[in-house]
């Protein structure tokens, strides 16, 4: 998931502030690499779940903040 549009925060504090604000998890990229790309603005979300799980987490995310 970009999220470049509503943040410049790395992806690690992002993934934390997304867990604690909006109750969903995800994963940051940045510990995936030896050297993580600068500028990353990408996480990545875990779809094995069932689908009223999918439409909460993205109901959570789109009425964060």
């Amino acid at each position: 998931m970009d999220y470049s549009a509503v943040s410049d925060r790395a992806d690690r504090k992002f993934a934390e502030q997304l867990t604690r604000e909006a109750g969903v998890a995800t994963v940051p990229l940045s510990p995936f690499y030896r050297v993580p790309p600068k500028e990353n603005r990408m996480l990545r979300m875990c779809f094995a779940k069932d689908d009223a799980t999918l439409r909460e987490a993205g109901h959570r995310i789109r009425t964060w903040k």
